[in-house]
């Protein structure tokens, strides 16, 4: 479509103002901040740290981020998004590890919206990279514990997760922090036959 963004991976190689990279640094600092000291990140963490869940993200050895928007450029909502995932792979760590060391959680990021700046400021933080294929989700977990971290994604990015991954095996390692897929169902179970051609194309089979 129109709104469709091309990608290309030597947009994430060109020059950057170090000057700028500092200052949106610090503006995700101060984000990381207020969320650490937020009710919300003290009931997040009582979630992980749930019977239910504690045993799924104690093993996860990988953190994929898809959709996240720029930090540098996106809507003031990317750079607290961005600073959950800080403090998510922190407490994954500490899951991990049982405290304070041991090694990061390797925490991958992809957004065809991303910039050389963006992927400076991302890469500055411990553990943190920026991929350069556009895998359009359809990112294969394989025998690792992964979890995927989704906050903007259309339901058919999460379809083309599940489809690369639909196996008992695989999603059995598949974990996903995003919207509900519930909402997503109760949207497309209300779409009548009136609706408009784009509102009304195929629902993504997968995740329904």
């Amino acid at each position: 479509g129109k709104d469709e963004i091309v990608w290309t991976p030597a947009v994430l190689d060109e020059p950057v103002d170090p000057k700028h990279v500092r200052t949106v640094t610090r503006r995700l600092g101060e984000a990381c901040g207020e969320l650490r000291r937020s009710r919300f990140l003290a009931s997040f963490t009582g979630v992980l740290g749930s019977a239910e869940v504690r045993p799924a993200v104690s093993v996860v050895e990988e953190v994929v981020v898809y959709g996240l928007g720029s930090p540098v450029d996106g809507p003031p909502q990317v750079k607290y998004q961005f600073a959950l995932a800080v403090l998510l792979s922190e407490e994954l760590k500490r899951a991990k590890h049982g405290g304070n060391g041991g090694a990061a959680i390797p925490v991958l990021f992809f957004d065809p919206v991303f910039t050389a700046i963006d992927r400076e400021v991302i890469e500055s933080y411990e553990g943190f990279s920026v991929l350069r294929d556009n895998e359009n989700c359809r990112r294969a977990v394989g025998s690792k514990r992964t979890l995927f971290f989704m906050p903007h994604c259309h339901p058919d990015l999460y379809d083309h997760l599940l489809g690369a991954n639909w196996s008992p095996g695989q999603l059995a390692n598949l974990l996903i922090l995003g919207n509900s897929f519930q909402g997503y169902k109760q949207k497309w179970g209300n779409v009548s036959p009136s609706a408009s051609a784009a509102a009304a194309k195929p629902k993504p089979n997968k995740m329904m």
